[in-house]
């Protein structure tokens, strides 16, 4: 409670004392009260969660960034309110990097905590602006101070305000169990709702109301959804609710009113009306009571967050040929050596073929014969990616038949097995993967692929087929499986999505390795194993 009251009586100072014009009062409220108070907000609903730290160690000074924004706000000198124009937007980049490493980790699958870490990095552009407003940059810049202004005020609201809010919204709803339909296009209207705004702007009418009427459509269901959902709540937080949606919904209406009196009927409604009533109603109104909202209820994610795992299995000492000469490294046959401990709700590993699990189980007694297919448009870059992957001796997948010898190997000191993929008859370096499991809501096959200044690791999760084969998959399965890359701390969940289908028909055992970029087929590799002559079991 002191740090609110802090934060608000600093504002009221500043405004009773430099009584500043509307549009500086509403980016003085955001500065000094709006983005604390949201930045409190999302360490309240994200405690014990990746990359939370960031903000727990900058709240305590978040308050002399507030300051620095007002004294930007209070300058008339151009130079000293940019100097600290620039402090306010270290402050916005810093929230902006919360978002930023949270989504990469995360990726988009969860709309909800889309919306949340979108919303941060909106903040930053609003910093941006901010900038802008306060270098007088209507003067060099094709738009009007005004418009600079506005947008300022713009992406510390709409942009950064309201996806947050509508984030919270959906975490309650599935924190209560409810799904609500459309939940998804609802989110991606709202995102990308500023920069439908930002393109009515610049081209002006009549395309400039049509593309506002779509936002605001938005903005409406939003609006609609949470006070239809706010009766689930009790007492003066459901009523506060209500009250910010129908705020909303009324501030909609006007900012329609005023885009279309610019494109076809007389207008009615100056900039300084927006201001005076979208404007205020929307920050003291809409804003304040939402967040107050949802710091009573607090909803956090459906799922507790799992510590990924960070292992220090990366770089080129790690790739061969150089992983021999340092590591201590110990032969052996398998890759996982039981597949019970995998075992959950959609896997039943006595479900597989004995012969199929034995090909994890005894992998070094088995040959592989590969053909890779290269699929468009990603043939147009193979050349470069060839070139690159057969200089770092890994991922090296040229296109067509490839015969693989593969063994297998495991530390000292972890339960984590290496497989050493090379050419057969060239012996050049095809692949070198770290085999471990990892486990959060289920067991997860974990494999690392260490890179020059990295790693990259697939997340897999095993599942029964139709019949008696097996999956891996890597892809939007669950909130965990895909493909990661860590560069020191920072990990990303890249666009990458696997799926591995193991089989045994007539001819003996095949598999199907499929890798998609999002949903577009990259790469298919149909693999055909075979046993291994006695004698290269002997390394």
């Amino acid at each position: 409670m002191l740090y609110y009251f802090l934060h608000s009586m600093l504002f009221v100072f500043w405004a009773f004392w430099f009584q500043p014009g509307g549009i500086d009062l509403g980016l003085g409220f955001a500065v000094m009260v709006i983005v604390p108070l949201t930045v409190n907000l999302l360490i309240k609903t994200n405690e014990q969660t990746p990359y939370i730290l960031l903000l727990e160690r900058f709240k305590p000074w978040l308050v002399l960034f507030s300051l620095a924004g007002l004294l930007s706000l209070s300058l008339e000198n151009p130079i000293g309110a940019t100097v600290f124009s620039v402090i306010w937007l270290i402050a916005t980049i810093i929230v902006a990097s919360f978002g930023f490493f949270r989504l990469s980790l995360q990726g988009f699958r969860d709309a909800e905590e889309v919306l949340l870490f979108v919303g941060c990095l909106y903040l930053a552009i609003g910093g941006g602006w901010f900038v802008l407003s306060a270098l007088d940059a209507g003067r060099f810049l094709s738009y009007s101070q005004t418009i600079i202004d506005l947008t300022a005020i713009h992406f510390h609201y709409s942009a950064f305000v309201l996806p947050i809010m509508a984030g919270m919204f959906g975490r309650w709803l599935k924190q209560i169990n409810v799904n609500m339909a459309g939940f998804s296009t609802m989110a991606a209207g709202l995102l990308a709702g500023p920069f439908l705004v930002a393109i009515g702007i610049e081209v002006g009418p009549p395309l400039e109301p049509v593309l506002v009427l779509i936002y605001i459509w938005f903005v409406i269901w939003f609006a609609l959804a949470a006070i239809r959902y706010s009766l689930l709540l009790k007492g003066l937080i459901k009523f506060g609710l209500f009250v910010a949606m129908a705020i909303l919904i009324a501030t909609m209406v006007l900012s329609y009113l005023y885009s279309a009196g610019l494109a076809w009927a007389p207008q009615r409604l100056s900039i300084p009306d927006m201001v005076r009533y979208h404007g205020m109603a929307n920050a003291f109104g809409f804003a304040l009571l939402s967040i107050i909202v949802w710091l009573s209820v607090k909803p956090e994610q459906e799922v507790a967050e799992h510590k990924f795992p960070n292992h220090s299995i990366r770089g080129r000492a790690f790739i061969q040929d150089r992983l021999f000469t340092h590591l201590p490294l110990i032969p052996k046959n398998e890759l996982i050596e039981d597949w019970g401990a995998y075992r959950h709700e959609q896997f039943n590993p006595t479900l597989v073929k004995p012969s199929i699990r034995s090909f994890h189980e005894k992998t070094s007694h088995y040959h592989l014969s590969a053909n890779i297919s290269w699929h468009r448009p990603f043939t147009f870059v193979l050349p470069l990616i060839i070139r690159v992957t057969k200089n770092m001796k890994q991922l090296y997948l040229p296109p067509g038949l490839v015969a693989m010898k593969g063994d297998t190997y495991k530390f000292s000191d972890e339960q984590t097995s290496v497989w050493v993929r090379k050419h057969a008859d060239t012996h050049e370096p095809i692949l070198t993967a770290y085999y471990s499991s990892w486990l959060a809501e289920k067991r997860y096959n974990f494999i690392q692929l260490p890179l020059p200044i990295g790693v990259m690791s697939a997340v897999l999760l095993p599942l029964n087929d139709e019949k008696d084969g097996l999956y891996l998959v890597g892809n939007n399965y669950d909130r965990f499986t895909g493909v990661y890359v860590s560069l020191w701390k920072w990990t990303w969940k890249t666009p990458l999505r696997e799926v591995f289908h193991l089989i045994e028909d007539e001819s003996g055992l095949k598999a199907v390795h499929t890798i998609y970029v999002f949903r577009k087929k990259m790469l298919t590799i149909h693999y055909q194993i075979h046993e291994a002559n006695e004698h290269d079991y002997v390394r």
